[in-house]
């Protein structure tokens, strides 16, 4: 039986999630969606502050410029505004997104619950560098493909830009984060776990996931919003572990 937690009165629980978006993401992308789903369902259901689930761009205001580097004192600050040292901290990222989460990771004052990357980019030859991009976390999630940058064609004949490496590469993620347990994406998904399928010649053929649009992918944001359980939640006044049959948050 569920407990009814989500009709309690309760304060906030002390958690931040981070959700960082790539290259030239601009403001409505794959992470924009992600943090408007995760506020509303935490909200609803843990008492998570919707003030406290954010996506921001790896480079402020600048988020086209191959020749910079993440700018982590931008997401920090916008961390501590909301929380000086939170009971749960998750950063998620997509593409140089995801090199932002790394670096970041390693400079928050709470060490990170959870960490997801999805297709992360490690600059503009994808170059991981030791140790400043080795993500530091509780727990490590890396979502990668390899089926191409972008599709031109998705039904058959498919045309795709390709991925030059999967690592040291141009575009595609990187394979292979250290620490970050790894999950190949092919097709993308809906939230219930389906194939999402477009119509060719009469036909529906699987949606192939790309490095474009792999960060939009159903399925991936169900995963990230399941993060186990519940085990802790804190207030300054009690603390109390709540638990449901679905296991959704661990904080």
């Amino acid at each position: 039986m569920y407990p009814l937690i989500a009709k309690r009165k309760r304060p906030y629980v002390d958690a931040v999630i981070v959700c960082i978006s790539g290259f030239k993401s601009g403001t409505n992308n794959g992470m924009s969606n992600l943090s408007d789903t995760l506020r509303s369902r935490l909200n609803s259901s843990f008492t998570i502050n919707p003030n406290n689930i954010f996506q921001i761009s790896w480079n402020e205001n600048n988020d086209s410029d191959l020749t910079s580097v993440p700018l982590i004192s931008a997401i920090q600050s916008k961390i501590y505004r909301r929380s000086q040292n939170p009971k749960y901290l998750a950063i998620i990222g997509h593409s140089f997104g995801g090199w932002a989460a790394c670096r970041l990771s390693r400079v928050t004052t709470k060490v990170p619950n959870y960490i997801a990357l999805i297709d992360p980019v490690f600059g503009p030859t994808n170059t991981l560098r030791r140790p400043v991009d080795v993500p530091r976390g509780t727990r490590i999630t890396e979502w990668f493909q390899n089926n191409g940058i972008e599709g031109i064609r998705n039904c058959p004949p498919i045309l795709r830009v390709p991925c030059s490496s999967s690592r040291d590469g141009i575009a595609c993620g990187y394979q292979g984060v250290p620490r970050a347990s790894q999950r190949r994406v092919i097709n993308l998904r809906t939230w219930t776990g389906i194939v999402r399928r477009i119509k060719c010649n009469g036909n529906k053929v699987p949606l192939r996931a790309y490095h474009t649009n792999i960060d939009d992918d159903q399925w991936i944001h169900r995963q990230i919003y399941n993060l186990k359980r519940i085990t802790e939640t804190s207030t300054a006044k009690r603390k109390k572990s709540i638990t449901t049959s679905n296991n959704i948050l661990q904080i």
